[in-house]
């Protein structure tokens, strides 16, 4: 008799990154849209906007929390562009969970409907970098999140990051990110 192992679902791991913002480097780019010059523009639309503005902050940290990444670089790239609108837009009804015919799915508790929602994996992919103690992540953020960011680089305050961050399928996901004045680990 062959012992097969009974294979559920994935156990999800999480950790609760904290990190002191070292230095930090902002890129803003105003420009005309490139498939404005392309015979035959791939990935546009004719509602895309005919300019692009867009700014990129990269912000270098060294954590702190947990003990085992203490001293790691942890890289975040945050990425403006809400030139189309669409990341902004995103609704919990894009994620709600929808039947072979397309229909919304719900369930009953106690006698009331609710929603059945597939929550996406995460924000964006944190990645290990081969052979370093360092992690990155590039982060596509809307232009009021960039703008507030860049006030608080502004302070002569310790910034810090803190980051959730979610195990599944072999990947870290960030399910949330923090740029604050106050000390994580003391919250």
């Amino acid at each position: 008799m062959s012992s097969k192992r009974k294979r559920g679902k994935p156990k999800e791991e999480y950790a609760f990154i904290e990190a002191k913002v070292v230095d930090y480097e902002v890129r803003s780019v105003a420009s005309v849209n490139p498939d404005l010059h392309q015979s035959r523009p791939l990935f546009s639309r004719s509602d895309d906007p005919a300019f692009e503005f867009i700014t990129t902050i990269e912000i270098m940290a060294t954590c702190v929390e947990p003990s085992d990444r203490a001293g790691d670089v942890l890289q975040i790239t945050l990425y403006g562009n809400d030139s189309n609108g669409r990341e902004s837009t995103v609704t919990l009804e894009d994620y709600q969970l929808r039947d072979e015919y397309g229909v919304p799915e719900w369930k009953t508790i106690r006698g009331e409907r609710y929603p059945v929602y597939e929550a996406p994996p995460g924000l964006s992919v944190l990645n290990k970098q081969r052979g370093e103690r360092a992690w990155n992540a590039w982060l596509f953020v809307t232009p009021w999140f960039v703008s507030d960011v860049l006030v608080l680089l502004g302070q002569s305050k310790q910034l810090f990051l803190s980051v959730h961050e979610k195990m599944s399928d072999r990947k870290r996901w960030i399910q949330s990110l923090s740029v604050q004045t106050a000390d994580p680990g003391s919250e």
